[in-house]
């Protein structure tokens, strides 16, 4: 059924993390070989051709992981669910490079993974159950690997002196899915806010002050 598609749409097709502009990029970076030959994206497969895609392990982002205590409330290998707490800057930015929760979260979920990618070989076994590695609830905490960098997938924001849970994704598949559900509106978020005195049935709240 392969026979005839473009390389690149093949490997779109495989369920990788990757669209189908980023995998073209990656194949002229030489990272896809096909019978053991780079080729262009556009090359139009024959029967019998052995292809391995291979991506280089995530660079590291510019923001240095920090020793900070995080408040975790539930944590696999896809995602984390921290109770952020009020004061701490989400993203490191300008007056906020250090102490943020992208700072303690490269620290907590330790060194770069490998990305996924597409060998027929180890494919194969996976899928005939040879590979003996049990429930995927059984595997050691993955990584972070999002967009080619070694860095958090923060779905969705607080402000900073608003306290609350965040997810954050470990991987580009899942942070896309958390993406989708909130765009979708199957995941729900509830604010609470605590106020004091007579308040009118209708109106808008100013925290600047």
């Amino acid at each position: 059924a392969s026979v005839g598609l473009r390389l690149d749409v093949f490997l779109a097709e495989k369920g990788l993390p990757f669209s189908r502009s980023q995998l073209c990029r990656r194949i002229e970076a030489g990272e896809v070989l096909v019978d053991g030959v780079v080729e262009k994206p556009s090359l139009r497969l024959r029967s019998g051709q052995k292809i391995v895609f291979t991506p280089p392990p995530p660079q590291e982002c510019g923001d240095r992981p920090e020793a900070i205590p995080l408040d975790i409330v539930y944590e696999d290998r896809h995602l984390i669910v921290v109770n952020k707490p009020a004061g701490m800057v989400v993203h490191p930015a300008p007056g906020h490079e250090h102490g943020t929760l992208v700072n303690a979260l490269l620290h907590h979920c330790g060194s770069l993974p490998m990305p996924p990618a597409y060998r027929p070989d180890v494919d194969a076994k996976s899928a005939t159950g040879e590979s003996g590695d049990g429930d995927d609830d059984d595997q050691p905490m993955a990584t972070l690997s999002i967009g080619g960098e070694r860095r958090p997938g923060i779905v969705h924001r607080l402000d900073q002196d608003t306290s609350g849970l965040l997810v954050c994704a470990k991987d580009e598949p899942t942070l896309v899915g958390l993406q989708q559900q909130i765009q979708s509106r199957t995941m729900s978020r509830r604010y609470v806010a605590l106020v004091e005195g007579v308040l009118p049935e209708r109106g808008t709240f100013d925290t600047k002050y």
